[in-house]
């Protein structure tokens, strides 16, 4: 059976929004979706969705022009008029600025006793048309004391912005440092073992990410403009862009002026020259790499499976796109609003301070660079942990190709492939929360990819989820994919259900569209949203379309929302019966096994779902009648000893461990639970599952202990202290997988004296009592 599957993450929305969301925001840095549809000859197909708010600017122009000069003393020559004759630049205010400047320029050149035949014709051209202000005079004859500045200004582009920034080669040497350590911590993170083995493939990345580094800092770095006119015999389009400032949003110098379009032109003309860079740079560090990456092919046969080709035009032009859009607003942003506009004002007096502060800048730049970088990296291994790779296969649809540094693609993780722009959508500009209605949009995108042969499901997901495939296509095989179904689950918290519904399937926890109904959704999509502009989450949207046509909610109890905080390890110990089907928000609860991260205990539960899932976390209750304990066994997960018959009517209720994600008037849950207490005849001994293996046609888990109890023992006639038991261990019949929905018993064997218990998962005997 084949299954297509998506997976996002909910962007966080205003705590005043007027409408309830349908799936609980806790509070992201990171924005990120994703979109994952997975199939397979043996399960299924999987396309990721990687959403990023697109950055947008808004600015306007006022009367007047920029006013202020590049040292910022706000003088009231900086005026400009619209930049209407044919360079591009306004009289302004002052329509002796030019002289002003050329008679500034003059008297600074004459105390320091140069003449203009001394300086280089560029400058002394620009002196003489009355472009240059006495202060960028003063700041050359300074940086020209230095031998190095003096041989530097020899070149035009250098000249150009250190005139206009005295800082600029020190901003230089921070934007290409900080990048040489976060390339370098990408490779190592990527490689890990294999870093110091792959070496000079790790050299050739990072050079070429150096040299893109510079170029965001070059191109977008304002500048002092030296240029002669150009030629009157110029195409119209030639001039327009010859006009236009270096930076969009730097200050003018006085007596000059940018109009709108001409700022507007500055991010056009630099978004094509860092598409260039992008892509040049991209093609020559992917050849390089694939050359070394053949070369130790050939010497080393072995190492052929662990290292592969990357794709070189499409990583190119990608990461050209990248560095047009994304980076090359963000550095013009950087270079002429924030440090021109601001720091550089308030702090020209104080250059320590001032670098200090521009080094932070443009820390937190690369870092906001690298937002999917650090969360991919966060849930990537959430989604590697049940990915198979050669198995299942699909796509992570991104809003923006990848960055670089995310290069190349790792092969564990599904390919990536850029979305369709929801933006255009006649509807977009009423729509209440247009990221959720791109979200709802992707069970869309997903069908349009056509690669639509044996899909039987669309499943929808967030991206801090866990899929139990093989359950997940056993649960969705009970169901005729030819007929209407939209399976999924409420939330366990009974707060989420009242502020958004009692019917509605949850879209983190995982919901799954049968595809004769995605075949007759899709092309209602968008009515769908001309109906539920006002909607504020996909999931909500999803439901009420759905009612709209008549589909209700089919329920499986294995799809958990994970509405909760804290320790969840209580309702994981008394799983119903029902495979386990996805477990939602692995961000916002603590690891589920002691002593290891989140991702550790991922891996840590995935090998004995690699195991036996169909019985992975199920609750099997049995008891030690010589000793009066009760046995609760979550298969794959934990085991808990109480020092007491305790009937299973009890048992399966959870122990309330966890913390509700709201609070709210009781009930609280969905279900019942148990209060944890310290009575030692209630409270348990906790064991959580240390190792899982086959051996001779049988599944053998071992359960260590957590932590002493430190209670007394419980005092009920005929009871026994459980506090020397150390382990248990689990066996069930490998050949034989759990029935969904049967409940089965078991057998304790136990010599007492010993620190280990023996327990044997069997079917449950005819009219046998679990209490």
């Amino acid at each position: 059976m084949s299954i297509a599957t998506c997976l996002f993450t909910p962007t966080p929305s205003s705590p005043f929004s007027p409408l309830p969301q349908t799936t609980p925001k806790f509070p992201t840095t990171f924005p990120l979706h994703l979109r994952l549809s997975f199939s397979s000859s043996s399960c299924c197909t999987t396309t990721l969705r990687h959403r990023q708010p697109s950055p947008f600017l808004t600015f306007s122009t006022l009367p007047g022009g920029d006013g202020g000069d590049i040292n910022h003393n706000n003088n009231s020559s900086g005026g400009g008029g619209g930049g209407n004759n044919e360079n591009g630049k306004g009289k302004g205010g002052d329509e002796n600025a030019g002289d002003k400047n050329r008679e500034e320029a003059m008297i600074l050149l004459a105390e320091a006793g140069r003449s203009l035949e001394s300086l280089p014709k560029d400058l002394a051209a620009a002196i003489q048309a009355g472009r240059i202000p006495g202060s960028v005079i003063e700041r050359f004859l300074s940086l020209e004391k230095s031998g190095f500045m003096r041989w530097l200004m020899q070149f035009g582009g250098f000249k150009e912005r250190l005139l206009a920034d005295d800082l600029f080669l020190a901003k230089v040497a921070m934007e290409c440092g900080v990048g040489i350590f976060t390339k370098t911590a990408a490779e190592y993170e990527r490689r890990r073992e294999n870093f110091f083995k792959e070496l000079e493939i790790v050299f050739a990345d990072v050079v070429m990410a150096i040299i893109a580094d510079f170029m965001l800092v070059y191109l977008p770095a304002p500048t002092v403009s030296l240029r002669p006119p150009i030629s009157v015999n110029a195409g119209a389009i030639a001039k327009f862009f010859h006009n236009c400032p270096d930076n969009a949003f730097q200050i003018a110098l006085p007596g000059t002026s940018y109009s709108f379009l001409q700022r507007f032109g500055a991010v056009v003309r630099n978004g094509a020259k860092l598409f260039a860079v992008g892509t040049t740079s991209s093609l020559v560090g992917t050849a390089v790499t694939n050359t070394l990456i053949n070369a130790r092919k050939a010497v080393d046969k072995s190492s052929a499976a662990e290292v592969e080709n990357v794709p070189i035009l499409s990583t190119s032009v990608g990461y050209g796109v990248y560095m047009a859009v994304s980076s090359n607003l963000r550095y013009q942003l950087l270079a002429g609003v924030i440090e021109q506009r601001i720091l550089e004002p308030l702090l020209h007096q104080h250059k320590v301070m001032l670098s200090a502060l521009c080094f932070a800048v443009r820390t937190g730049n690369t870092f906001l660079g690298s937002l999917f970088l650090g969360t991919w990296k966060k849930r990537r291994p959430y989604t590697e942990a049940w990915w198979r790779p050669n198995e299942t296969r699909g796509h992570i649809f991104v809003d923006l190709p990848p960055s670089e540094e995310f290069l190349p693609w790792p092969k564990t993780s599904p390919p990536f492939q850029v979305s369709d722009d929801a933006t255009k959508l006649p509807v977009y500009p009423k729509l209440a929360n247009p990221m959720e209605a791109r979200i709802f949009r992707s069970v869309l995108d997903s069908f349009r990819l056509g690669d639509n042969k044996d899909v039987r499901w669309f499943v929808m997901a967030d991206d801090d989820t866990i899929f139990f495939v093989d359950n997940l296509v056993e649960v969705l095989g009970k169901y005729n994919h030819t007929k209407h179904y939209y399976v999924g689950m409420y939330s366990e918290a009974v707060i989420s259900n009242f502020l958004f519904s009692f019917d509605m399937a949850y879209g983190g926890a995982g919901y799954a569209l049968s595809y004769s109904l995605v075949e007759q959704l899709a092309p209602l999509v968008d009515d769908c949203l001309e109906r539920y502009p006002f909607t504020h989450t996909s999931d909500f949207i999803t439901s009420s379309c759905l009612f709209d046509l008549g589909i209700s909610l089919t329920l499986e109890r294995g799809i958990h929302q994970i509405d909760l905080l804290g320790d969840i390890s209580g309702l994981l110990s008394s799983h119903p019966q029902s495979p386990i089907v996805t477990l939602h928000h692995f961000d916002k609860i603590d690891p589920i096994f002691p002593s290891k991260n989140r991702s550790e205990s991922i891996n840590h539960l995935m090998k004995a779902a690699k195991v036996d899932q169909s019985r992975l976390a199920q609750q099997t209750i049995c008891y030690h009648r010589p000793t009066n304990w009760s046995f609760s066994i979550s298969w794959g997960y934990s085991a808990h000893i109480y020092e007491n018959i305790i009937p299973r009517s009890i048992l399966k209720r959870p122990l309330e461990t966890f913390k509700p994600w709201k609070i709210g008037p009781p009930p609280i849950y969905m279900f019942n639970t148990r209060l944890p207490n310290n009575d030692p005849c209630e409270a348990p001994h906790v064991f959580f599952m240390q190792t899982v293996k086959k051996i001779k046609g049988l599944d053998v888990t071992t359960y260590q202990r957590k932590a002493p109890r430190r209670l007394k023992p419980c005092l009920v006639a005929g009871s026994h202290s459980a506090d020397g038991i150390d382990r248990i261990r689990v066996v069930s019949n490998a050949k034989v997988p759990k029935e969904a929905g049967k409940v089965e018993c078991c057998s304790v064997k136990y010599v007492p004296g010993t620190n280990i218990a023996n327990i044997k998962l069997r079917d449950c005997w005819k009219g046998e009592l679990i209490a």
